[in-house]
């Protein structure tokens, strides 16, 4: 036993609390020192182990992996098709560090906006180890990707004399005049009858828009009986599975969800259930479904029967990777797919406007578009607003004419 234990154990022991106080105090600032130097001997201990300064080859691979799916989102949510998106890929080497470097070239084929483009680039590239560097000029706007500090990405878009457009000149859409044959234009109406009043507000703007009506809800059957008679195309919005990362989960599809768990004979069965629930149906889209769609032996299930009742399916592109409509046109299942969603809940009037005149844009570089949208009160305003200029210039048409 040492001294000053022994020194200490008699200062407790005889009541000295002077002396205990000042060895306290001690002991206190040589653990605050003692701390430290292990603190800063197990960071670079750490460091040097898993070499956090350059991350080894398979960390990289990975990290760039999924900034690779993070890119894609990013695209299909600017309405990117594959066939505009060319990819050029090169082996980079730092020491002992190897990693893919990838320039992705982007044509676009349809006027967007670059504040769309950088929005959707923060929102998807938005992880503490991505930066992101933008850089434009009179053609191209230009997006430097680098995980933790490696340069791993290069997007190129190419404007293809498209510039990004601004609120001057959409506006011009509504006053152009055309003597060629008219683009034609469908909007589907999602997410209907859980209520009355926007059902009745929608039926009275056009009996040309389609109406995607839940199943299960206090209102489903009024919806479709009510479209029915006013000649509207009615599609039942069957829910799917969504992925966690999309913010939500199977149960919150609804009622009647089809699952990825579940076995083929389960589906099947919720399936007769679901459609039978919407009377008067002409086709069928999904409802979230991100993860269902991208399940190719399940959706081919669902297409099946879609198909054996003569109904048509339209894909709400809920996921990049969606399988429903490239196997829909291979089962010969009249069909077609979503072009853009024209509204979001977190945003204006302004907002909806501006996407029903890109809708417009779009029909007329490719003869027809195919817009979705739900019931949001700045939704049904704008569309009550706007609907006979936009037969100015479109022919708005039931998406059951679309389908093929």
């Amino acid at each position: 036993m040492s001294k000053r234990y022994r020194r200490f154990n008699k200062a407790v022991r005889t009541g000295n609390t002077r002396k205990v106080g000042k060895l306290r105090a001690y002991l206190f600032t040589l653990g605050i020192v003692v701390f430290m130097v292990l603190s800063f001997y197990s960071i670079d201990y750490l460091r040097k182990l898993f070499n956090l300064s350059s991350p080894p080859t398979s960390s990289i691979d990975g990290l760039i992996n999924q900034v690779d799916k993070n890119i894609s989102g990013a695209l299909f949510n600017l309405g990117v098709s594959l066939k505009d998106v060319k990819v050029t890929r090169e082996k980079r080497k730092d020491g002992e560090l190897v990693w893919e470097f990838k320039i992705i070239r982007v044509k676009l084929t349809q006027i967007v906006k670059e504040e769309q483009i950088k929005s959707e680039f923060k929102r998807f590239l938005s992880d503490f180890y991505i930066t992101k560097e933008f850089k434009k000029n009179s053609a191209f706007l230009i997006v430097n990707v680098s995980v933790y500090d490696i340069p791993t990405h290069t997007i190129k878009f190419d404007f293809e004399g498209k510039r990004p457009y601004s609120s001057n000149a959409i506006d011009s859409v509504f006053k152009q005049k055309d003597n060629r044959i008219k683009p034609q234009v469908a909007i589907i109406v999602d997410d209907l009858g859980l209520e009355k009043e926007p059902v009745d507000r929608i039926i009275g703007i056009s009996k040309k828009l389609s109406l995607a009506v839940l199943p299960y809800l206090p209102y489903s059957r009024y919806t479709a009986e009510v479209a029915h008679k006013r000649g509207v195309d009615v599609l039942l919005h069957l829910p799917m599975e969504p992925k966690e990362s999309s913010g939500y989960m199977g149960v919150d599809a609804g009622d009647g969800v089809l699952l990825v768990g579940l076995s083929k004979q389960e589906i099947l069965s919720k399936l007769y259930r679901n459609l039978e629930s919407v009377p008067y149906i002409k086709g069928v889209n999904n409802h979230m479904g991100s993860k269902f769609t991208e399940n190719g032996e399940l959706m081919e299930v669902v297409l099946r029967e879609i198909k054996a009742r003569g109904l048509f399916f339209i894909d709400s592109r809920t996921s990049p990777n969606t399988t429903g409509y490239q196997l829909a046109r291979k089962l010969k299942v009249k069909t077609a797919q979503r072009d853009l969603f024209l509204d979001d809940p977190r945003r204006d009037e302004e907002y909806v406007r501006d996407q029903i005149r890109k809708l417009i844009l779009i029909s007329k570089e490719k003869g027809y578009a195919i817009g979705i949208c739900h019931p949001y009160p700045a939704t049904i305003k704008v569309l009550s607003e706007s609907i006979h200029d936009i037969e100015k210039e479109v022919n708005v048409v039931p998406v059951s004419k679309l389908v093929e």
